[in-house]
């Protein structure tokens, strides 16, 4: 299993999200046009993703990212449609966030939950771009 990031078309994303489904998977939508600053991204991923407790901060995000336990699925998907305009107003947080998802998020998932997770388990995450 390797997550990652992928772009995709609008036409794509039909097709990928069924087949996610069918995989029992947890998908998460976001409207990148919406998502303009740092604290738009921590809100809406607070809302999109359910966390317990809303996240103010990078460092909170990334403790809730990495739990996930309340969504009980066998894995992750996050469509963010709209990504040409996403964090259109803050580039280098933009690239906070990707750099998240590459060096922390989605090696999380893939392998390190097992080794510093009681009985944790491996699961797919991934995020989709839509233009």
């Amino acid at each position: 299993m390797k997550n990652k990031l992928y772009r995709i078309t609008k036409t794509e994303s039909g097709s990928i999200k069924k087949k996610l489904q069918q995989e029992g998977l947890w998908l998460g939508e976001m409207d990148g046009g919406s998502i303009r600053t740092q604290q738009d991204f921590l809100d809406c991923m607070s809302t999109t993703c359910g966390f317990p407790y809303a996240t103010k901060s990078m460092d909170g995000y990334l403790d809730w990212i990495r739990d996930l336990s309340w969504l009980e699925k066998d894995g992750y998907a996050l469509f963010i449609y709209n990504a040409d305009e996403f964090l259109s107003q803050d580039p280098e947080f933009r690239e906070r966030v990707f750099e998240s998802f590459t060096e922390i998020v989605f090696p999380w998932w893939e392998y390190d939950i097992e080794h510093y997770v009681v009985d944790g388990k491996a699961k797919p995450f991934n995020v989709y771009l839509i233009a």
